[in-house]
């Protein structure tokens, strides 16, 4: 149950930094701004990325 919860937040993060990717009119100002949301979307994918794979491993773990 806690892994398919992690999963549905790395997809969610995934989808929201697709969405940063799609080209926009911006102004300059925006830019950065959007290249910040980046990176902090970009850490919390690496972060659940992580968390599931850990969690993975002590679901198998387990099941042996």
């Amino acid at each position: 149950v806690e892994v398919t919860h992690l999963q549905q937040q790395k997809d969610e993060l995934c989808a929201q930094i697709r969405d940063l990717k799609v080209p926009l009119h911006l102004t300059s100002d925006s830019i950065p701004e959007l290249k910040k949301k980046l990176r902090e979307l970009e850490t919390r994918d690496k972060e659940r990325s992580e968390e599931i794979s850990q969690m993975t491993a002590k679901i198998k773990q387990q099941e042996q």
